[in-house]
């Protein structure tokens, strides 16, 4: 019998601690002595548009190496019968393929977590968060703290130049070091 895949949806707004999240689920895999997994079981990927480096890095400190793909085809070439889990961050960012890609390795046995963000700036759903929601089976939705009041914050809000990003502005963009194009965790009451 074909064991049954997994997919593990960890969610939020920014600052929201998905990545930690991520990082946490590969160390307890990692650490589990019943599943008797190693490294080379596991595959991690991050977005090729995460010009940073090869490394997923949680605000509280964790890191963990992962390859950049930018197509469900990236992944696949990385695929090989060793590998029994797959986790993904950021999956905002990918195309469609990938969430088929998913959905398709998860008929297959596959288990895989992926972590991003649910809603954009403008409180929209993203795609891939659509893409997927219907075909999770686990679902982890993490909340923040609000940047300006410190209550429970959903949302994501976006600064250009110290100013909120108007509603056509664009959906992707990573933060500068420069400070102009900004991301901050907002309650209801603090999203403007």
């Amino acid at each position: 019998m074909k064991k049954q895949g997994h997919i593990h949806l960890i969610v939020g707004p920014m600052f929201a601690g998905k990545s930690d999240e991520l990082i946490s689920e590969y160390n307890a895999k990692i650490s589990s002595k019943e599943l008797g997994l190693t490294q080379d079981n596991l595959l991690v990927v991050k977005p090729l548009l995460d010009s940073r480096d090869n490394q997923i890095k949680s605000r509280t400190g964790k890191e963990l190496e992962a390859a950049k793909v930018s197509t469900a085809l990236d992944i696949k070439a990385l695929l090989n019968e060793n590998i029994k889990e797959l986790f993904i961050d950021e999956f905002q960012f990918f195309k469609k393929d990938v969430a088929d890609l998913v959905k398709e390795l998860k008929k297959d046995g596959l288990s895989i977590t992926l972590a991003g963000l649910d809603h954009d700036f403008r409180k929209m759903h993203f795609s891939r968060y659509k893409d997927l929601i219907d075909d999770a089976d686990k679902l982890t939705h993490l909340l923040a703290t609000c940047h300006t009041c410190g209550q429970v914050a959903k949302y994501s809000r976006k600064e250009v130049n110290g100013k909120p990003a108007g509603k056509k502005s664009n959906t992707i963009e990573i933060e500068l070091k420069d400070g102009a194009v900004q991301y901050f965790a907002a309650c209801s009451k603090c999203y403007k």
